[in-house]
């Protein structure tokens, strides 16, 4: 199916499966009519073009790409732990959908041991048939590279999993062969030789002051400052590094530029523009909600990327120890990624500095092509530039208990018998007494970029203490306080529910009746508008109850409602830990239910890595550990301690009911 044709009919697919813009969002996040709508999912319009390249439905093209998260988590894992025999891994899409994990013959251990899901085990496979490890790899990698530099042999270079060898691709065999008789030299026999027509070419406008951007902008990013900006190749301009860049004839200005090593990458920021977390794949804006480090990406896993020049066209890894040839003066490291095309060209002149993605995960800054085929720094690197890529900032979609602003969940306690609050990493405040519910919230509203305050809500006499704060009296006896930002304006509201009478109490707003007796209130952003919405979870028939909405059934007697954003898309999604059996049952996105955890852990679910999407976690009273699925176990309570990420939801001083 041809580029155009191919745009067309998923377009008409997403039509027809209701995938559209959210006017609530866009209007919440500053888009105006004339921009691309966002796309509401964007994994599945991804899903789309994976299903048409590999020739299988769309469902099952959206369960293989969800599957990409969890392996890359086991993938880091295997490398970490198993470095002496791990040999890496690459995803098999053909005949089967698997992750294949390859180690020598040495290895020992049990791939179970990190399947933190029982319903992963159908999709992974040891093969132990691997001669050398990932590690004897990059060395052997390390020494060829240093020989040939010395000999000042022009030469391109990666790591292929699926061969367990290092490919090595030059324009001339046979003048390499002399080169290295002429030194007495020779390589490893681990290396494999590959003549190619040409190198890669770095794909930028070689030509500067035009009032145009010589390549394509990348991913927003937000500098240890709180200055932002956008990302583009530093190749762009590489002769002076600080030539204009311009967008809509207003020149960019460059903050930071570092070429060479792992790094093509430059930051710029927008005098008159407004720097927003969204991404254009050629139909719909896509919001960024996390990032896949380097050593989480796997080979063979689906990435697509847009560029001005050949707009949106997506890929394989196909290996991640890229090496492009010296340029401009600079010698590049092998840890850039490189891309096989999936049946279109994924590079020209111009594409250079555009972002490349896996439904709302940020992977790489687009680099250069080779053929069709493409390279792109991981994501990782643009920290040499002390920015970080702008997530999850244009809806409700803030980490829970996130004190430092790091944008993930700190895993935290209050301690009612000395009124301490003990969060990891950031030593202990005392803020509390017996008796009181901790409610930790961004009410100080300092928006996306801030912290959340410290905070309890007082029974005894109604009274919310804010760290810092005069105390604001808001509650009598029996209110359950529900802070929650109720209209958008990234400010947690001062809120109580009254089971007495099933009114919600917001400050500010007056009161709405919503509720019977022995429901459990579970406010949360349901529709990705950027705004809390009322909701109740009734125990009796397992309804979700949802201002606005029709009800849901979903839960069993006893059940444990925790709602949140498990897939990052940007809406809370409805879910419940049964303690029965330990599931975890998440709507619409889970095909069977997850097991996690043991009889009377407490569901502690937060993003705890940042990524823009709810981790599955159990805290377990019984030894104090955390155990957050895709981590080690951390220890981090102690017998009475209220873990700060859950909502008390009746006001008893335990957490759930």
């Amino acid at each position: 199916m041809c580029k155009t044709a191919k745009s067309m009919f998923i377009i008409l697919v997403l039509t027809l499966l209701g995938v559209s813009s959210s006017l609530n969002a866009n209007a919440q996040s500053g888009i105006t009519n004339d921009d691309p709508p966002i796309t509401e999912d964007a994994l599945l319009f991804d899903a789309k073009w994976y299903a048409d390249d590999m020739n299988v439905s769309v469902e099952e093209a959206y369960k293989r790409l969800s599957l990409q998260k969890p392996f890359g988590i086991i993938n880091e894992q295997l490398l970490n732990n198993e470095a002496e025999t791990f040999a890496g891994a690459y995803i098999q899409h053909e005949p089967g959908y698997r992750f294949i994990a390859r180690f020598t013959g040495d290895f020992k251990g049990d791939i179970q041991t990190y399947l933190f899901d029982d319903s992963l085990t159908q999709y992974v496979e040891v093969d132990t048939t691997a001669q050398y490890s990932l590690a004897e790899l990059k060395e052997a990698q390390l020494i060829m590279i240093d020989k040939l530099d010395a000999l000042e042999i022009k030469f391109e270079t990666g790591i292929k999993v699926r061969a367990n060898a290092v490919e090595l691709y030059v324009t001339d065999i046979d003048a390499l062969n002399e080169s290295l008789d002429s030194r007495s030299e020779t390589l490893s026999p681990v290396i494999n030789i590959i003549e190619l027509e040409q190198f890669s070419t770095e794909e930028a406008n070689v030509y500067a002051g035009l009032e145009l951007v010589p390549c394509t902008s990348g991913f927003s990013v937000r500098h240890s400052d709180g200055t932002l900006g956008i990302l583009t190749a530093a190749h762009c301009t590489p002769d002076p590094p600080d030539a204009p860049i311009y967008f809509e004839g207003i020149e960019l200005i460059l903050r930071q530029w570092n070429y060479g090593g792992p790094h093509d990458v430059q930051w710029r920021t927008t005098p008159g523009f407004t720097v927003r977390n969204l991404m254009f794949d050629g139909t719909y804006n896509r919001y960024v909600r996390g990032i896949k480090l380097r050593d989480q990406q796997v080979e063979e896993e689906y990435v697509c990327k847009h560029g001005k020049i050949t707009e949106y066209t997506c890929g394989f890894i196909d290996h991640k120890n890229h090496r492009p040839p010296p340029d401009n003066g600079a010698t590049f490291s092998a840890t850039f990624i490189y891309v096989r095309s999936a049946g279109e060209n994924l590079s020209e002149v111009g594409d250079s500095g555009a972002p490349w993605f896996s439904g709302n995960t940020a992977y790489g800054v687009h680099r250069s092509g080779l053929g069709d085929d493409a390279t792109y720094m991981a994501i990782d690197y643009i920290t040499v530039l002390d920015v970080d890529v702008l997530v999850t900032t244009d809806l409700n979609n803030h980490p829970v208990a996130d004190f430092d602003g790091s944008e993930d969940t700190d895993i935290s306690v209050f301690r009612p018998s000395n009124g301490n609050w003990y969060i990891m990493g950031q030593g202990s405040t005392s803020w509390g007494v017996a008796g009181d519910i901790p409610v930790p919230g961004n009410y100080a509203g300092d928006g996306d970029y801030g912290n959340a305050d410290i905070a309890f809500y007082r029974p005894s006499n109604g009274k919310w203490y804010i760290h810092g704060k005069d105390p604001i009296n808001f509650g009598i006896s029996g209110d359950v306080p529900m802070q929650c930002d109720y209209d958008g304006d990234d400010v947690d509201n001062i809120a109580v529910y009254r089971p007495s009478n099933g009114n919600w109490y917001i400050m500010g707003q007056g009161f709405t009746p919503w509720g019977l007796a022995g429901d459990i209130p579970v406010p949360a952003d349901y529709d990705g508008d950027g705004d809390c919405d009322i909701a109740v979870y009734r125990p009796s028939n397992g309804n979700w109850y949802i201002m606005g909405q029709s009800f849901i059934t979903w839960g069993l007697a006893g059940d444990i409602p925790i709602p949140g954003d498990y897939d990052g898309d940007g809406d809370a999604d409805i879910a419940v830990y049964r303690p029965s059996n330990q599931n975890w049952y998440i709507k619409d996105h889970q095909v069977s239910p997850i097991k996690w955890g043991y009889a009377n852990d407490i569901p502690v679910p937060g993003d705890y890595d940042g990524d823009g999407s709810l981790d599955i976690a159990v805290l377990r009273p019984s030894n104090g550990k955390w155990y957050i699925m895709g981590q080690s176990p951390i220890s981090w309570f102690v017998a009475g301690d209220y873990p700060l990420p859950v909502r008390d939801t009746n006001a008893d001083g335990d957490v759930y009911h």
